[in-house]
């Protein structure tokens, strides 16, 4: 398979680009979100998503900022693995099911959980987080976007450039 990356997107759609970086300037900067609850949910969204690009860019950020490895050896088994706390668990729950679409959406049950757990202002915090996590890894996808490290992505963007 050819991975030659097809555009990039920064100066083929420069306003759009701008538009999503202030877009996670937002979620990054204006919210409650931890960095590392934020990281951790854009990592499962991208496993999701099989974007490697993405993935690679994130795992980098995600172990500088702390993150332990057995937690993200056992991310893709979060439901039976003892490492994720109850706020992570639901977290990662709302990642999946507005991740994965076939699965109906958030039932409220899911919702109101991570309600209780992170309040009303860190669930839209989240909700807009996996959202462009999964915008920007369908992007990566389409483009053949080439990657980044952690020293060239302290965003989800620097995977677009």
């Amino acid at each position: 398979m050819n991975f030659r990356q097809r555009v990039m997107v920064s100066t083929a759609t420069p306003r759009t680009y701008e538009a999503l970086t202030a877009l996670e300037d937002s979620v990054r900067w204006d919210t409650a979100l931890d960095d590392r609850l934020r990281l951790l949910t854009a990592l499962r969204a991208v496993q999701l998503a099989r974007c490697a690009r993405t993935w690679s860019a994130q795992l980098e950020v995600a172990l500088a900022l702390g993150e332990r490895p057995e937690r993200l050896r056992e991310l893709s088994a979060w439901r039976t693995s003892v490492l994720f706390a109850p706020e992570e668990r639901a977290a990662l729950a709302l990642t999946e099911s507005l991740t994965v679409l076939e699965t109906g959406g958030v039932p409220d049950e899911l919702y109101d959980e991570a309600e209780r757990l992170l309040g009303t202002r860190g669930v839209i915090a989240l909700v807009m987080s996996i959202a462009l996590t999964n915008a920007v890894a369908r992007i990566a996808v389409g483009v053949r976007a080439p990657g980044a490290t952690a020293e060239t992505a302290p965003s989800l963007q620097a995977v677009l450039r």
